[in-house]
């Protein structure tokens, strides 16, 4: 038996998003695992409220609120000390010492921090826990903070991002070495791993059970569905409306663009004349990706796994995406899905689909083959229990 103490920067049931989804799935698979005990702190913030009345496993998890809204006094004051002021605001100290509590009443094996934001509590259990300390990553988070630097024409925000890269992978080079095991979600990630620490390193993702497709797949529909409180999932979808739908829509107007995800821009829910539908927060993702076309992800900032390719991998949903945006999951395009990394690529693959011109059908039957060997559940939850005898 393997007992287990998660620390999360976000609760299993707070609204989904990619991260969220990769929270719950591994949460509650290790609750309903005979060889695991598993308990959970979770931060709920003002983005990620926690709702887990009625289900199964709320016993397991217990929340605490923390405002982490931006205050710039406090940025200012980590610039100056050369601090990560993305990582402190999800720091506090009575969250810290109702864990400590929690330990000297309960015993584990493990504590886990589920993303790099949770580990701000590592310190001040270290003294007070004699067990292993494990990391699952989501992000290599420096990596996505450089990306968007790279990309950013202002030069005081870019210096600024530059300064905040600059401090996060420092933090983040120092905690991989204080761990006693490391479990990515993402293959390339892994690869960084590896080559950039002795600490054993491991691959932790999987998919749940899903349900079967039932209609066939709409070849004028297409989607986005992601939380548009992050930056990169932001300029993904400026860029993607701006300089490939609007174009592509003047061709073929009988094309439709559905754009969901919470905190979504009030501007898109007032393009209907270039055939985009906007909506917030979905509450069931996997009949909305059934029931509207094609996952489209244009995405050139980020680390980690794609959650939600990977789901629509498995629910035989079709998926058009930037090289970065399946990285890590080891897909093979035009076998998997279809790849396009420019705009030009991108309308020519939107008009392709249009006229039926690419086997949708083919397509989804074998990636979810792939989705299935590499991610199911049962496989991958075991594979963790004898990683776990190797540390």
């Amino acid at each position: 038996m393997k007992r287990i103490l998660i620390i999360s920067h976000k609760s299993p049931y707070a609204p989904l998003d990619g991260g969220v989804l990769a929270i719950r799935n591994f949460f509650e698979a290790l609750c309903k695992h005979p060889n695991f005990e598993v308990f959970m702190f979770c931060i709920e913030t003002k983005k990620h409220k926690h709702n887990s009345s009625g289900q199964l496993y709320e016993k397991y998890c217990e929340n605490h609120y923390i405002d982490t809204d931006l205050k710039p006094v406090d940025a200012f004051i980590h610039l100056l000390t050369n601090k990560s002021y993305n990582l402190s605001r999800f720091y506090d100290k009575q969250l810290s010492d109702k864990i400590k509590n929690h330990l000297a009443a309960n015993t584990y094996d493990y504590i886990l921090f589920e993303s790099l934001f949770s580990t701000v509590y590592f310190e001040d259990l270290k003294p007070v826990f004699t067990g292993k300390f494990l990391y699952r990553s989501h992000n290599i988070e420096h990596e996505i903070w450089r990306n968007l630097a790279q990309r950013e024409h202002n030069p005081l925000k870019k210096w600024y991002l530059n300064r905040l890269t600059s401090t996060l992978k420092y933090y983040e080079t120092e905690f991989h070495n204080k761990v006693d095991a490391i479990f990515s979600i993402s293959k390339e990630d892994l690869i960084y791993y590896k080559l950039q620490t002795d600490v054993p390193s491991f691959l932790l993702f999987f998919i749940r059970s899903q349900k079967e497709r039932m209609e066939t797949i709409n070849p004028k529909a297409f989607f986005h569905l992601a939380s548009m409180d992050w930056q990169p999932n932001i300029e993904a979808v400026e860029w993607f409306v701006e300089h490939v739908w609007k174009d592509v829509y003047s061709k073929d107007d009988s094309l439709i663009l559905y754009l969901a995800g919470k905190c979504m821009p009030k501007k898109y829910f007032e393009m209907e004349e270039y055939g985009i539908n906007a909506c917030d927060y979905i509450e069931e993702g996997d009949a909305f990706m059934q029931e509207h076309g094609t996952l489209i992800v244009p995405l050139f900032t980020g680390s980690g796994i794609r959650i939600k390719v990977v789901d629509a991998l498995s629910i035989n949903v079709s998926v058009l995406s930037t090289q970065l945006g399946v990285s890590g999951i080891g897909l093979e395009k035009d076998t998997h899905y279809l790849e396009a990394n420019s705009a030009d690529d991108f309308k020519n693959a939107i008009l392709r689909i249009g006229k039926k011109d690419v086997d949708l059908g083919e397509m989804v039957k074998k990636s979810k083959i792939f989705a299935l060997e590499n991610f199911e559940e049962h496989s991958v939850i075991e594979r963790f229990f004898h990683q776990l005898n190797q540390i």
